[in-house]
This record gives structure tokens, C-alpha cells and sequence, in this order.
């Protein structure tokens, strides 16, 4: 019982830091993303949006190696191991290393014949794009080896540091926006440039602070043919869905430039910034609690790690519907004070992707799970080989003449199908009763979004748009979510402890 209550006080103290961290994030990103579609201007912001996309699609290959880092350092902290957690340390460094070369021979041979031939970029801006893609290159090859680091941080439980990045990076990314607006020259090769140095700094500060304070992260060369095996054999599956995901989104996003150019990307980006935002709240609760789900599972405490599964996917959904709901129903006038010139398409791509957020993030610590088990073979390619279908079908779609909202439907009806499947591989891998699942998480969660959703869309309806509605739903609705989740969302053991808490707040408030 002490064990458990000092896991679930780590628990709040990691996700405080982390909320910290990403409400300065959020705040930035949300800035940024105004002010820079502003200098850039929206053709330049798409091309700098899709560039990026096209650059992150190498995504898949670092994921490969990087969620083989988290699980393997987390499951090695469980079981008490320093010395194979330094092992897979190296070994992660070293495949990082080996990687970076791949990526860079891939990125300027065929990479670059993709930019210059299959991407719309109008004539007078090819040069700036392809300077753009160079330092976008070398800047994710630079932040690719903070992915050990971070790891090790996370696996140790160190948010402070963590935080005290965020707000480091916020700091810099400001001062950016600073140099841009000063200087006469490209904004748009300003930027990436800019953001290169951003990338090298931070990496650099992440390997100072593992190097001063944790001996495990001490490189030198290390090579065990069984280890690596393991730890290559874990992380090779899992391309599988780092491919779906980067074919449904970054793919995606090559698709709506060669059917309707960079300002559809522009305002596919917009959306997306709004996902990521929103995402940064559910993450860093996530975060918090996926090295507790590991780390239970090392130990062989199946029962909390159960426990924890289920109501980390209660808390992961319900902090997602604080942000979406009055976002969704007041996404027009949101844009429009955010951006002030809103491009054509992004008010129906950001609802619909916020109906994908809302469908994905239930999942999370399921995925935790699954993935501590170390068993994902054939859950990456069977939730992997459906989230790829995406990509085909929205082509053919496309082909035949349909809109670029199409794609976001497309990935809402395979966000669904995946879901399905994750249920079946958490019966098999882990031995949850998927009716309990449904009827303890996912039906709850249902029954607390349609109520909490009937107040605000009768203001919506009746009440004139004006920036006074926008509170109105905004307090109707965090308020109606907060008390469903209170009557309905969680169980009773978890209200019971929250009033626990509640009252020993109260009298160490008034009577000490």
C-alpha cells in the first residue's frame, strides 16, 4: 500500500512538472504558429509545412530504435538492473549512429530528387525550399540523439529537468520569432536555419545533464549479440507502426500537395498545430504514468498494472474532451481571433481531426501496456498494416475527384477499425476482459461526452456569434465535463480518494 501511494504521488509530482512544461509549450506553439504564418506568409508557411512533414517522414526509422529505448530502460529500472540498463544505453547510442548515416545518404539522394521533382513549389521559391530541407535534415539528425537522453530521463522520473527545457525552449523559440522580425533577409531560410541551432542546443543540454548525473548514460563501445538481438528484435515491429502513423499523417500530407498545393498544407498544418496542442495536455500525463506501467509489469504486479491502465485511459480521455469539445463547437471564431486570416479548409480539418484525437487517445496506456509486455509482433502489423490503409484509400479518393476533407474521414473510419484491434491484442497479450474495458472506460467516456456536450450545444445553437459565446460554451462545458466525470467517468474508489485529498487539503489549509 505505501509502495502504491508513493508510485501515485510520483505519479502527480511528474505530471505537475510536465503540465508546467506544456502549458508554456502549448502558449508558444499557439503564438508561433500566428506570428510565423504572418512572416512567412501563407505560400511560405506551407512549404515550410510540408518540407517538415516530408523531413519527419524519417520519423519511422528513429522510432524504431527510440521505443525500444523507453520500454527497455523503464522494464531495466523495474527489475533493478543498472548494468544491462547501461547496456542498452550504449547499444541505443551506437544504433542511433549507424541510423544517422542511413537517414543522410536516403535524405540527399532520393530525398532530394523527391523535393525537386514531385513536390509544388512555385518557381521563385525552390531555391529557399531546398535550403530549408538541408537544415531540416541535419536539425533532425541532431535532435535524434537527445532520443537516448530523454529516454533515460523519463525511465528515471526526472520531470523537473524536463520542465525546466520546456521552458528553456519556449525562451529560445521567442527569441527566434524576435530575430526574424529584425533582420532583412529570407525569412523562410532564416527559419530553419534558426531552428537547426535550436535543435543542436538543446541536444546538447540533454547530454550534459545524463552525462553530469547518471552514470549509466557514460558511453563507450558495447556489442552483445543477444542483447542486440532482443533490443533490435523489439524495435524492428515496431516500424510497422511508426510507418502507418507516418503514412497517415505526413503522408496524407504529401497527398494534398500534389492533388491542391501548399496552401491546403497550410491549413493541414494549422490543424495539426491545434492536435499537437491539445495532445501536449494528454502527453504529459501519459508520460508521467508510462514508466509506472512498465515497471509494474517488470515486476510482476499485474493487478495495479491493470488497476493504473484503466484509469490512466479514463483521465487521458477526459483531459483530451476538456480541450476538444469547446474547441469543436467554436472552432471558426477560435481561428479567426487566433490566426485572423484563416485559410481556406482549416476549420473542417481541425474538427475532424480533433474527432481523431478523441478516438486515439483512450488507447495510450493500453499501448503502454502492450508494449511492456515486449510481445508486438503481430499487434504492429495488424494495427499498423490497418492504419497504412489510409494512404491507398485516400488516393483513390482523390484521384476520382473528391475533396482533401476526404482524407480526414478516411483516417477518423481507420482510427476506429485500430481501435477494435487494440482490444483484441490487449484480450490476448494481457488478459483484460475487453467487456470490462468497454464497460469500465469506454462507456463511461461515452456517457460523459454526450452529457457534458448538451448545455454547450444549445448555447451554440441559440446564442449569436460573438466573442462572449465562446465563454459562455467554454465554462458550460468545462464545467459540465468536470461534474460527469465526478458522477459518472470514474469509479468509486477514485472519487472516494479525490474527496481524501480533498479534505486533508481543506484541513491543512484552515486548521494548521
Amino acid at each position: 500500500m505505501q509502495k502504491t501511494a508513493g508510485n501515485n504521488k510520483r505519479i502527480a509530482k511528474n505530471t505537475l512538472m510536465l503540465y508546467i512544461r506544456m502549458g508554456l509549450i502549448m502558449l508558444m506553439t499557439l503564438y508561433l504558429s500566428r506570428v510565423i504564418l504572418n512572416i512567412l506568409g501563407v505560400e511560405d508557411y506551407g512549404i515550410y509545412n510540408v518540407i517538415a512533414g516530408f523531413v519527419l517522414m524519417f520519423s519511422f526509422l528513429t522510432s524504431t530504435i527510440s521505443s525500444g529505448t523507453s520500454r527497455f530502460f523503464a522494464y531495466e529500472i523495474g527489475a533493478g538492473n543498472e548494468k544491462k540498463l547501461s547496456q542498452y544505453f550504449k547499444l541505443s547510442l551506437l544504433s542511433f549512429g549507424i541510423l544517422s548515416v542511413i537517414i543522410l545518404v536516403l535524405a540527399e539522394t532520393a530525398g532530394l530528387w523527391f523535393i525537386k521533382n514531385l513536390l509544388v513549389i512555385p518557381s521563385g521559391r525552390v531555391s529557399a525550399a531546398i535550403l530549408v530541407y538541408h537544415f531540416s535534415i541535419l536539425g533532425f539528425i541532431v535532435s535524434m540523439f537527445s532520443i537516448p537522453y530523454k529516454s533515460l530521463i523519463i525511465a528515471y522520473e526526472k520531470m523537473d529537468f524536463y520542465a525546466y527545457m520546456g521552458i528553456i525552449e519556449v525562451a529560445l523559440n521567442l527569441l527566434i520569432v524576435f530575430v526574424l522580425t529584425k533582420l532583412p533577409v529570407d525569412k523562410l531560410e532564416l527559419y530553419a536555419i534558426l531552428l537547426f541551432a535550436l535543435n543542436a542546443l538543446t541536444t546538447f543540454c540533454y547530454y550534459l545533464y545524463c552525462r553530469l548525473n547518471y552514470s549509466t548514460s557514460r558511453y563507450s563501445f558495447f556489442w552483445e549479440k543477444s542483447m542486440f538481438k532482443e533490443f533490435f528484435s523489439y524495435s524492428f515491429w515496431i516500424i510497422i507502426g511508426s510507418l502507418s502513423g507516418l503514412l497517415r499523417g505526413q503522408g496524407l500530407n504529401m497527398l494534398l500537395n500534389m492533388f491542391f498545393g501548399p496552401t491546403v498544407n497550410a491549413a493541414r498544418g494549422i490543424a495539426y498545430q491545434v492536435q499537437s496542442a491539445i495532445n501536449q495536455f494528454v502527453n504529459n500525463f501519459y508520460m508521467a504514468c508510462r514508466p509506472q506501467i512498465t515497471k509494474l509489469y517488470a515486476a510482476g504486479e499485474k493487478e495495479k498494472m491493470m488497476q493504473l491502465i484503466f484509469s490512466s485511459s479514463r483521465i487521458c480521455y477526459l483531459l483530451t474532451l476538456l480541450f476538444t469539445l469547446p474547441i469543436f463547437l467554436e472552432t471558426p471564431q477560435i481561428l479567426k481571433i487566433w490566426l485572423k486570416t484563416v485559410p481556406d479548409h482549416t476549420v473542417v480539418f481541425t474538427r475532424l481531426v480533433l474527432i481523431i484525437i478523441i478516438i486515439e487517445t483512450i488507447s495510450y496506456p493500453l499501448q503502454a501496456a502492450i508494449s511492456a509486455t515486449g510481445k508486438i509482433k503481430w499487434y504492429q502489423l495488424t494495427t499498423g498494416g490497418i492504419n497504412i490503409l489510409s494512404l491507398p484509400l485516400s488516393y483513390i479518393y482523390l484521384k476520382q475527384g473528391g475533396s482533401p476533407e476526404i482524407v480526414f474521414y478516411i483516417s477518423i473510419f481507420i482510427a476506429l477499425v485500430a481501435q477494435i484491434s487494440r482490444l483484441l491484442f490487449m484480450k490476448q497479450l494481457l488478459n483484460i476482459s475487453i467487456t470490462t474495458f468497454i464497460s469500465n472506460v469506454v462507456a463511461r467516456m461515452a456517457f460523459v461526452t454526450i452529457l457534458s456536450a448538451i448545455i454547450p450545444s444549445i448555447i451554440y445553437g441559440n446564442m449569436p456569434s460573438i466573442p462572449f459565446r465562446i465563454l459562455c460554451i467554454t465554462s458550460t462545458s468545462l464545467l459540465a465535463i468536470i461534474v460527469w466525470s465526478i458522477m459518472i467517468g470514474i469509479t468509486r474508489n477514485e472519487r472516494n480518494f479525490i474527496l481524501i485529498k480533498i479534505r486533508k487539503l481543506y484541513d491543512n489549509r484552515f486548521f494548521k
